[in-house]
């Protein structure tokens, strides 16, 4: 009987390590043949082309400033607000900071107050919802 078990779990743990490692030469095929797509470049190459908008111009900037490559995040942002002047205040707060690492400093506080405008908007309008 215990022989028995024994061989059973043998031939059980075999099989799952044979699936197993297929599952990896698959993996590994799938991971050879895909193709890897930055999408910086991507809209970078979009942009070069004459095709602008504020979603692209929005994704570049937040990369930009998260990856503390500001010089691009403020041109970025310059576009944004060049297309869209209604964009979030989360833009405007971010575009002040990178204009301020880049030591613009008039500007930053400008866009500043332009953000602490819209968020005191927003903050109001937050608490006519919640009555």
């Amino acid at each position: 009987m215990r022989k028995s078990i024994f061989l059973y779990l043998l031939v059980i743990s075999f099989i799952s390590a044979n699936m197993y490692s297929q599952h990896l030469n698959k993996v590994n095929f799938i991971e050879e043949k895909s193709v890897s797509v930055n999408p910086i470049n991507t809209y970078e190459n979009v942009i070069k082309k004459g095709y602008k908008s504020a979603v692209m111009f929005e994704k570049l900037a937040n990369r930009y400033y998260f990856n503390n490559e500001m010089n691009k995040a403020v041109k970025c942002y310059g576009e944004l607000f060049a297309i869209e002047s209604n964009s979030n205040s989360e833009y405007y707060f971010r575009y002040s900071i990178a204009l301020k690492a880049i030591g613009q400093i008039d500007k930053a506080t400008i866009m500043m107050q332009k953000f602490a405008k819209l968020t005191e908007n927003e903050i109001t309008n937050k608490e006519i919802i919640v009555k």
